[in-house]
């Protein structure tokens, strides 16, 4: 029930979700926590802030998702970055300690900020001009650069569900707030399922949802939330929001038009997300959610794409051939399937891949036959889907084709074996074989293995060869091997 909050002053440039796109949500970066944490905030240059109630640390996650303790000793329910990249952590009434906000600059030192009296703080939040604003106890008060402290909207000892002014409206536990670029609010009245917007000035409005919990898409108060958690806002002004018992993130547009998100997760594509708490939207337009668990903490992080293009491991590889795979989720575009590989990241080749469309919205697996290959050499490959909506491409991948030489020398200096005709064209005959079990492999000047023929007592072997491409070719019998030509 704990939060994160958002600069949305930063005029966030996020994408909207097309009809035909979809939001992929893969793992940005995983952390052990025993004791979840649910906080996320976000500053200017795209660095995350969460927090380990653990080990009592600050956590800061790069845009490359490398984590670094950022302060060490501290712990909290929630934070958020000023403009400056100063953090302010937000730490409850913990029995002996008073609720307090502690302040870090952007190199992690401590700043001596403000301590709270009041009851039991649940989110922070901070505007443009350095005024926070922190839910405590079912109202929401200020705080000025310089650490004045005054009420701003609701009633901390008399929880309810009431738009008004000031002190008359009514909340029932914030979970979540989030502030726009004019100033305007929008809180998380969890308890009362709703979303509430909170200008400037203290008007406290219902945008959506009601108190009786539901699972409902529409505008306004016809849509239903349940036990939503988190909210975040990208530049355009829709806002998202996490829900824990439907598990799902919600979409809400500033006339407050409720929508489910559908996203690729975990493989499918579904409107299911567990466990998702804390939600931000960074400067590149992605929806950043924190996942708690008993035993793990992770972070997804979206993109958007016309189609889910997966390049998986090739297969069957010899010298001069190989079979590369790869997974298409159309999103119910007609998409086109292939591959792009050759020597270097530039490709230079591509191939049509079967299936050579996907349709729908099922995941596929798509595979291409990559013949006329060079011994020994390590070739690049991805996957692509193209539809009308533009052309989607995998991450490069590699295989190595195997070497010329394999074993190939050995079996030259062994030619022992009686056979004849050499060249031959139809069939390969061998004799002068002793009378008990022989394994007989046929392989290609490449050290390929084609064939293997086991035998029981036989003195004469005739081996059709008629599907062989001409060449040279090796015939191997037990231990003893000779070198026939393919006409």
């Amino acid at each position: 029930m704990k939060t994160k909050t958002l600069l949305t002053i930063l005029g966030i440039s996020f994408i909207l979700i097309a009809k035909a796109q979809v939001t992929i949500l893969n793992t940005f970066v995983s952390y052990p926590l025993v004791n979840n944490t649910y906080a996320l905030s976000s500053d200017a240059a795209g660095n995350l802030y969460t927090i380990d109630p653990l080990y009592l640390n600050i956590l800061k996650i790069s845009p490359s998702g490398s984590v670094t303790t950022f302060a060490t000793g501290y712990s909290g329910i929630d934070l958020t970055v000023d403009l400056s990249g100063n953090v302010y952590v937000l730490q409850s009434y913990t029995g002996s300690a008073s609720a307090t906000i502690y302040k870090f600059n952007s190199s992690g030192v401590l700043i001596p900020f403000v301590t709270l009296y009041n009851y039991s703080p649940t989110s922070i939040v901070i505007d443009a001009a350095g005024t926070i604003y922190y839910a405590s106890d079912n109202a929401i008060n200020k705080i000025t650069s310089s650490g004045v402290i005054s009420a701003f909207v609701g009633n901390p000892v008399s929880p309810g569900y009431m738009d008004g002014v000031g002190s008359a409206a009514k909340f029932n536990y914030i979970s979540g707030m989030v502030i726009d670029g004019v100033g305007d609010l929008y809180v998380v009245d969890n308890g009362n399922n709703c979303i509430r917007r909170v200008t400037s000035t203290g008007t406290v409005t219902t945008l959506a949802g009601d108190p009786i919990a539901g699972n409902i898409d529409g505008l306004g108060t016809a849509a239903r939330f349940s036990n939503p958690q988190d909210i975040a806002i990208d530049g355009l002004g829709n806002m998202y929001v996490t829900e824990l018992s439907n598990m799902k993130i919600r979409k809400v547009t500033p006339i407050g038009n409720v929508t489910t998100m559908q996203v690729y997760y975990q493989n499918i594509l579904t409107t299911q997300v567990q466990n998702a708490y804390g939600i931000v939207c960074d400067q590149s337009g992605n929806i950043i959610v924190d996942i708690a668990n008993s035993s793990n903490s992770k972070i997804i992080k979206s993109s958007t794409a016309n189609s889910v293009v997966q390049t998986k491991v090739a297969n069957s590889i010899t010298s001069t051939s190989a079979n590369v795979t790869g997974l298409i989720n159309a999103v119910g575009n007609t998409t086109s399937t292939g591959f792009e590989y050759g020597l270097t990241t530039a490709y230079g080749a591509s191939i049509s891949a079967t299936p050579s469309v996907a349709n729908g919205t099922l995941n596929v697996n798509i595979n291409a036959a990559l013949n006329g290959l060079s011994a020994g050499t390590v070739y690049h490959y991805r996957c692509i889907g193209s539809n009308t909506l533009g052309i989607e491409y995998g991450a490069d991948m590699t295989f190595t084709t195997s070497s010329i030489a394999t074993g190939v020398s050995k079996l030259i200096d062994n030619n022992s074996i009686i056979i004849y005709p050499n060249p031959a064209s139809a069939y390969l005959n061998i004799s002068g074989l002793d009378k008990k079990q022989h394994t007989v492999v046929l392989i290609s000047m490449f050290g390929e293995v084609i064939r293997t023929i086991e035998t029981d007592n036989k003195e004469f072997i005739s081996i059709n060869i008629e599907n062989l491409s001409s060449g040279v070719y090796f015939i191997k019998v037990n231990d003893k091997c000779t070198k026939f030509i393919k006409e």
